[in-house]
């Protein structure tokens, strides 16, 4: 799949990477669009953490700790492609701002119950669910929109300081939800969610309207341009080898690499025996890194370096998971979430950047939906490290799923004529 031949802006319209990035900064839509996805991401990570927490305190099973993170997943699964076809048919921002209802409004019904006491492990395994509702709009929905509003030029800079933001949430939602719930459990955490919620409302209402999305009163969402034409994309994309082995990133780092987070309140309460702070403190350590990495590789990465760093990044995240397997000590653990944030920064810089490019502009959003199908086979990696932390250990399960992703981004990598170009 080739991108078409619409008109660039002249790269010396906004020089440097610097200057490119300085540009995006003054520029109020992309303020928007970019404060939003850091509000929510905040959101995200810290209740990730503070409900595996809560979890295994009231569980004791790994296996339901990550079944979680498995629900607030499954959605992107059964709705990614769907979500990516209506995109494209309608309003962006309107179908950003309905999203955000939904899930100010679940939050809001959490927050009652946790303060009336009633709550219970199926509440929030049914909240996790309908929560993932929101998130897939993520890829189709507002990256679309930050695309859109960078434009090709400053496209690499947008994508990696919006990487490197959602990289800052994971360091700064960990910390705050460790906190929040060792001082003011549940009720804290959904309160706070339900704030930031209503205050992305607010920015989104500043978006422009797309002009590029409106449906003709002649066609349905299920005609030729809605979810068929979405079915036929995803039909040319995996006839295209090397858009089928992007996407097999992709599924490799969340069936294989990204799972693994569900295991450290596991491992920071039974091996290391830390308090939710603490816990929350260790887990924010990979946040740190990936935003470190994400920063410099907006500021070095060139065109010809996108598909290397992609590939390799995520070798490097999962081989180091499978170490973290075998660390030990707390310290160790530590210096290797660390690095394993770098090498995610890899991966997450270049994967919006290089779908975006891969895609033609009217189809962006139905490859990011495809895009979104494929982050959501995470499920079967939770339900993987889960179910073998159940039986063998958090840490051996690590050490597996460590093993298990390097050989299979092994076998994609070999036959991949592209990483061996001189200029990739």
């Amino acid at each position: 799949m080739t991108e078409s031949s619409a008109p660039e802006p002249d790269a010396a319209q906004y020089g440097s990477s610097r200057q490119r990035i300085v540009s995006l900064l003054r520029d109020d839509q992309y303020q928007r669009a970019w404060i939003f996805g850091g509000l929510t991401g905040i959101t995200r990570w810290l209740e990730l953490l503070a409900l595996g927490i809560y979890a295994y305190e009231v569980t004791g099973s790994p296996f339901l700790v990550a079944l979680l993170p498995i629900l607030r997943m499954l959605p992107l699964t059964l709705f990614g492609a769907v979500t990516g076809a209506l995109a494209d048919r309608f309003d962006r921002r309107d179908f950003l701002l309905a999203s955000v209802v939904l899930v100010l409004a679940i939050t809001g019904v959490m927050a009652w119950i946790s303060w009336t006491g009633a709550i219970t492990f199926t509440h929030v395994a049914i909240a996790s669910f309908l929560s993932g509702l929101f998130w897939t709009t993520d890829m189709p929905v507002r990256r679309r929109i930050i695309g859109d509003i960078a434009g090709p030029d400053r496209l690499s800079q947008a994508m990696g300081l919006d990487a490197a933001t959602n990289n800052l949430t994971r360091m700064i939602g960990p910390l705050i939800g460790g906190v929040l719930y060792q001082t003011l459990g549940l009720t804290g955490v959904f309160i706070l969610s339900a704030v930031t919620y209503a205050l992305s409302f607010l920015l989104v209402l500043g978006l422009r309207s797309s002009d590029d999305a409106a449906p003709s009163e002649e066609e349905g969402v299920l005609e030729d341009h809605g979810i068929a034409a979405g079915l036929r994309t995803l039909r040319d994309a995996l006839g295209d080898p090397h858009l089928r082995r992007l996407l097999a990133v992709t599924v490799v780092f969340n069936v294989w690499g990204f799972p693994f987070i569900s295991m450290l309140p596991v491992i920071g309460k039974s091996t290391f025996g830390l308090d939710p702070s603490r816990v929350g403190l260790i887990s924010s350590l990979e946040g740190l890194g990936s935003f470190i990495g994400a920063l410099v590789f907006a500021f070095i990465l060139r065109p010809s370096m996108f598909l290397r760093a992609y590939v390799w990044s995520t070798a490097a995240y999962v081989a180091l998971i499978a170490c973290l397997g075998v660390a030990g000590y707390p310290a160790l653990a530590a210096a290797l979430l660390i690095v394993i944030g770098l090498a995610s920064a890899g991966f997450q810089t270049m994967q919006s950047t290089l779908f975006y490019l891969a895609a033609p502009p009217k189809m962006r959003s139905r490859i990011f939906g495809l895009l979104t199908i494929c982050i959501g086979a995470g499920p079967f990696g939770f339900l993987n490290v889960g179910l073998m932390a159940e039986k063998f250990g958090a840490e051996m399960a690590l050490l597996i799923t460590g093993v298990e992703g390097a050989v299979v981004l092994l076998l994609i990598a070999i036959p991949w004529t592209e990483l061996r170009r001189p200029g990739g």
